[in-house]
């Protein structure tokens, strides 16, 4: 009889233990492109706004957080496939249809804009651009409308850059009429060139875009951890307890 006492009472002991027992938070895998002041790599650490932002969020939301960086094609198939959880930024690429949750708050505005010289005619919309020769950034979908430059009857001369400070050069030097970049990433090359080389840029606002938590479907829980992530944003700034993230 004491045996089988003893036997119970370690039973209900170890059932006791495992319930108090934490359970080990989700790990977010968050996949990142090149996209300064938003996102980068310096020192092997990742860093940024919007990097700043996961931190907080994710760890309010009780789940762990590893950053991976990838160039932006590799990221949204990435993404898509589920080898990536989250994604922070444009929502609407093509290899996201169907594959993905996008949460419904737009975490910060990002502006796309056309840049030129004086005598260049103002753009205002993606249709100014055809029959025009543009800079474009290598690696950039600009959330789908890379498809407008690609299609033959639009006649858009292409040249492609690889560093802010090459498409500039490029543009100053009058070899393509247009610049098309987002508004962030550029800032601080254009404030360079503009001073050293005396250039005066025009800027034309081509639209912009709201930054949003983009999560794979085929992330565990995948619904649950959006609504994690959008409930722990809202409750973080509600309760002053923020970071710099705009």
């Amino acid at each position: 009889m004491k045996q089988l006492l003893c036997r119970n009472l370690i039973i209900s002991l170890s059932m006791c233990l495992s319930i108090l027992a934490p359970v080990r938070a989700q790990t977010i895998n968050m996949a990142y492109i090149e996209f300064f002041p938003l996102f980068y790599l310096q020192g092997g650490v990742a860093k940024g706004q919007l990097i700043n932002l996961a931190n907080a969020v994710t760890k309010h939301a009780g789940y762990d957080l590893k950053t991976h960086k990838f160039p932006t094609k590799r990221m949204a198939r990435m993404i898509a496939r589920g080898e990536m959880d989250l994604w922070i930024g444009l929502p609407n690429l093509e290899e996201f249809k169907d594959k993905v949750l996008i949460g419904d708050t737009s975490l910060m505005s990002i502006r796309l804009n056309s840049y030129r010289l004086s005598h260049t005619h103002q753009i205002t919309t993606i249709d100014n651009f055809k029959g025009k020769k543009v800079i474009l950034m290598r690696g950039y979908s600009y959330g789908g409308m890379l498809r407008y430059f690609l299609d033959p009857k639009n006649e858009v001369t292409i040249t492609y850059a690889d560093r802010h400070e090459q498409a500039l050069s490029i543009l100053a030097h009058q070899r393509a009429e247009y610049l098309l970049e987002y508004e962030l990433p550029i800032l601080k090359a254009l404030n360079i060139i503009e001073k050293t080389a005396n250039f005066n840029f025009h800027v034309d606002n081509i639209g912009e875009y709201g930054a949003h938590f983009v999560v794979s479907k085929k992330t565990a829980n995948a619904s649950i951890v959006l609504q994690d992530l959008e409930e722990a944003y809202h409750q973080l700034k509600q309760s002053n307890q923020w970071i710099k993230s705009q």
